[in-house]
C-alpha cells in the first residue's frame, strides 16, 4: 500500500529509523522558503484558469507540490511536520485560502509519487477532481488498475460517487468477462465493442430481495431502483421498456427488459431467470432477439446511422461455466450470458415487500401496455 511506503511517510508518524526526531525546518531556513515560495506559485497557477481549466491546473499543481516536496524531504532530511508549518504559513500568507491542511500535502505527496510522469498525470489524472484522485489512491494499489478507472471516469462523467461504486464492485475484472458467442456471431470489428458492454456478474444488492424472489420481483426491483440498475449496467444504456410488447406472427410477446445502446448503435435485449442456467433459456432469448433486430433496427438508413445488430444478455442467478459454452457454441445469434447477485436477507429490513414491489410493477407494465398500443 502506498500508506506504507518509505519515501511517502505517514500523516501520523514518521517512517525514519533515526533515533533522534527529524528537524523541522526554521522559518528563515533558505530552502524552506523556496519551496514556501513554490508552492505559492504553483497555488497561484491553479486559481488563475477559467472554470474548467481550474480543476486541470489545480490537480497539476498539487502533483507539482508533491513532486518538489518528495524531492526536498529526501534532500534536507525534513521531517513530516513540514507539511504542519507549509499549512500555517499558507494560511498567514493567503487568509482566504481553503483546502490546504497538513493531510492535503500528504495526498499530494502520494499522488506525485503514484504517477511519476507528468504526461499521464496531464492527459488523464488531471481531467478528474481530486477527491476521484484521492479514492484511487486509497482504493487501489496498483498503478494500472488507478488508470483503467481514471480513464473510464473521464470517458463516461462518472462522479467520485459513482467511481468509488464501480472501484468497490471490481468493475475492471466484470466488464467484458462475461461468456458470449460475438467472436463469432458479429463482425470482427463490432464483436469487441459488444463483448465490452457484458458484465460476466451483475451486482443488484440495492434491490435487497431474498433468493427465493420471483422474476417479476426482481424485474420490479430493478425499475424501482432505476439509477442505481443504470449505474450497474455501466453506460451508454438508453431505457426502451419493460414487459416491452412485440407482435409476431399475429402473436403477442412480452420482453423482460430493452434498451437501446447510443455508443454502439444496437438493440439490447435483457432476459431474466431466478435460478440457474439452463440451455433452452437461450432459444427463448434468441427469438427476442431476432424479433427486435428485424422489428425494432433501423436497416433503411446509411451505413453511418445504421444499427448494428441486436444482441441479448441472459441473467441468471449462477451458471455452469461448461454448459453455458456448449450451449452458446451452436447458435448464430450474438447473445451472452451472465449472473447477477442481491444481498443478503438481513439487509432486507425497511426495504419495499415484494408483494409491494409486484404491485408497483404490475401498474407499471398496464401503462407500458397501453402506451404501446395506441
Amino acid at each position: 500500500m502506498l500508506q506504507n511506503c518509505p519515501l511517502l511517510g505517514n500523516p501520523q508518524m514518521s517512517t525514519r529509523k533515526s533515533r533522534l526526531p527529524a528537524p523541522i525546518p526554521a522559518p528563515g531556513d533558505a530552502p524552506y522558503a523556496e519551496i514556501l515560495e513554490s508552492v505559492l506559485n504553483f497555488i497561484a497557477i491553479g486559481a488563475g484558469e477559467a472554470a474548467a481549466a481550474v480543476n486541470r491546473e489545480t490537480i497539476l499543481a498539487h502533483w507539482r507540490i508533491g513532486r518538489e516536496l518528495n524531492a526536498r524531504i529526501s534532500k534536507e532530511l525534513w521531517g513530516e511536520g513540514v507539511a504542519g508549518r507549509l499549512a500555517a504559513d499558507l494560511k498567514l500568507r493567503l487568509p482566504g485560502l481553503r483546502g490546504y491542511a497538513p493531510r492535503t500535502f500528504y495526498y499530494m505527496r502520494q499522488f506525485a509519487a503514484a504517477y511519476p510522469d507528468e504526461t499521464v498525470v496531464a492527459a488523464t489524472m488531471a481531467n478528474l477532481p481530486w477527491r476521484s484522485n484521492i479514492a484511487l489512491l486509497e482504493r487501489l494499489d496498483e498503478t494500472e488498475q488507478r488508470l483503467w478507472y481514471a480513464q473510464q471516469a473521464v470517458a463516461n462523467g462518472w462522479s467520485s460517487n459513482v467511481l468509488i461504486t464501480h472501484i468497490g464492485n471490481g468493475l475492471h475484472r466484470r466488464l467484458g468477462a462475461a461468456p458470449t458467442n460475438f467472436a463469432v456471431a458479429l463482425s470482427p470489428a463490432q464483436s469487441d465493442l459488444a463483448q465490452a458492454l457484458v458484465k460476466d456478474r451483475y451486482n443488484f444488492d440495492f434491490l435487497g430481495l431474498p433468493l427465493d424472489a420471483s422474476e417479476r420481483a426482481v424485474e420490479a426491483g430493478l425499475l424501482a431502483n432505476f439509477k442505481a440498475f443504470l449505474t450497474e449496467l455501466h453506460t451508454g444504456f438508453a431505457y426502451a421498456g419493460n414487459q416491452y410488447r412485440l407482435v409476431v406472427g399475429g402473436q403477442e410477446f412480452f420482453l423482460d427488459l430493452v434498451f437501446y445502446h447510443v455508443p454502439t448503435h444496437r438493440w439490447v435485449v435483457f432476459e431474466l431467470k431466478i435460478g440457474a442456467f439452463e440451455p433452452e433459456f437461450l432459444g427463448k432469448l434468441g427469438f427476442y432477439v431476432n424479433a427486435v433486430d428485424d422489428l425494432l433496427t433501423d436497416r433503411h438508413l446509411g451505413p453511418a446511422a445504421r444499427d448494428n445488430q441486436t444482441i441479448g444478455i441472459l441473467l441468471c442467478r449462477e451458471s455452469n461455466g461448461v454448459v453455458v459454452d456448449y450451449s452458446l457454441r451452436g447458435t448464430q445469434v450474438p447473445m451472452g450470458v451472465a449472473t447477477y447477485s442481491t444481498a443478503p436477507a438481513e439487509v432486507l429490513a425497511g426495504l419495499p415487500t415484494e408483494a409491494e414491489l409486484i404491485e408497483t410493477y404490475q401498474r407499471a407494465r398496464t401503462v407500458a401496455i397501453r402506451q404501446q398500443a395506441t
